[in-house]
């Protein structure tokens, strides 16, 4: 009889008391999906609007008086233990470089894709640094020669740049990899890049598909100006009066409730952003990166200068270890390269980058 009574007691503290450690980890494991997390699960959940959850620029402490620089990865724990080597190589490269380097657990926002919480917890180090340079965590360090701090001093267009990409390969501006500075245009576009998704997707791509609507929307001028607008499509009608013009006039972005396929992502938008930025951004040939201001229109928010590297500047590419065939590190690599961003590029960690050995590595073929 005691015995049935403990066994009882057992499963009501089981039913009680595991929803609350067990649900965070199958979240975690399934954070392809949108997020059905229910909130009630956890005490560290984030939810309102995306202009809420990132906090407005603070010039306090003064970002001059602060470090320079630090490399902040964001990742889950399923990711983590998948990029091992990835990670160690690049604590090793930041402990080379003497670059603070975080790695943090992801943060979950209700209702928005895994994506959109890892920018609450950029927010968490902008404000002790100049500079953040947030990267995904299957990122490869070919060239440790490079500095990174490098790419933030580069360049003859215009100073003031508040915010960095790279065009990883196919025109797309990848959130990948990025610098964002201690700035009012820079903790501006973290703001409205997280607001941006407070209607949902628009774009198949969750993070890259909100980043480049959210940029265009940036370039057009047009009302309202208003500090609390995120330019985001979500009224009934401004559906109507965006349903006619061809897609480029309002700057390629979907409207709302319209689900994109991976083709019509890849062949409509990425090609109709790539036309519609053309006519905004200063560029010149013979530097490996062009420029852009985002918001110069509105007087109600701080201009952002954005700086997109080009996909030969050396500075990140995309490239793949696995595939349906074998690959070599000759059928990744390009002379110059720094950066690769893709799946599988675990195989190609040398010695000298995953021993912390003190020495620069550069990545030659085996």
């Amino acid at each position: 009889m005691l015995a049935t009574i403990s066994a009882i007691l057992l499963v009501l503290v089981a039913i009680v008391f595991l929803p609350s450690h067990i649900y965070p980890y199958l979240w975690f494991l399934s954070a392809r999906q949108p997020n059905t997390y229910p909130s009630y699960y956890s005490r560290f959940a984030l939810r309102g609007s995306g202009l809420n959850i990132i906090p407005p620029y603070s010039p306090h402490p003064g970002p001059e008086t602060l470090p320079l620089l630090a490399w902040v990865i964001v990742a889950t724990p399923s990711s983590i233990q998948e990029h091992g080597d990835l990670l160690t190589q690049i604590s090793c490269y930041c402990l080379l470089k003497g670059i603070p380097f975080h790695l943090d657990h992801q943060i979950i926002v209700d209702d928005r894709h895994l994506v959109t919480g890892r920018h609450a917890n950029v927010a968490k180090y902008l404000k002790r640094y100049q500079w953040v340079f947030a990267t995904d965590a299957d990122i490869l360090i070919a060239d440790s020669t490079k500095d990174l701090r490098d790419y933030i001093q580069e360049g003859e267009v215009g100073d003031g740049v508040d915010v960095i990409f790279n065009d990883r390969r196919n025109r797309e501006v990848c959130a990948c990899a990025y610098f964002l500075k201690n700035s009012p245009g820079g903790w501006s576009f973290l703001r409205r890049w997280v607001a941006w998704a407070d209607g949902w997707r628009h774009s198949t791509n969750w993070d890259n598909g909100d980043l480049g609507e959210m940029i265009a929307a940036g370039l057009i001028p047009g009302p309202p100006n208003n500090a609390e607008y995120t330019g985001r499509i979500t009224t009934l009608e401004e559906e109507e009066v965006l349903e006619h013009p061809p897609r480029e006039k309002i700057g390629c972005i979907s409207k709302s409730g319209e689900a994109w396929g991976w083709e019509e992502y890849g062949s409509i938008f990425v090609a109709c952003f790539e036309d519609f930025v053309k006519r905004y951004r200063t560029a010149d040939d013979r530097i490996p990166f062009w420029e852009v201001n985002l918001w110069s229109w509105a007087s109600v928010l701080p201009p952002t200068k954005m700086r997109v590297y080009k996909v030969l500047s050396g500075f990140n590419r995309w490239g793949l270890g696995e595939g349906t065939s074998i690959r070599t590190w000759d059928g990744v690599r390009l002379p110059g390269d720094f950066l690769i961003s893709g799946k599988g590029l675990e195989q190609f960690v040398n010695a000298d980058g995953a021993l912390c050995s003190g020495k620069d590595w550069v990545i030659e073929p085996r």
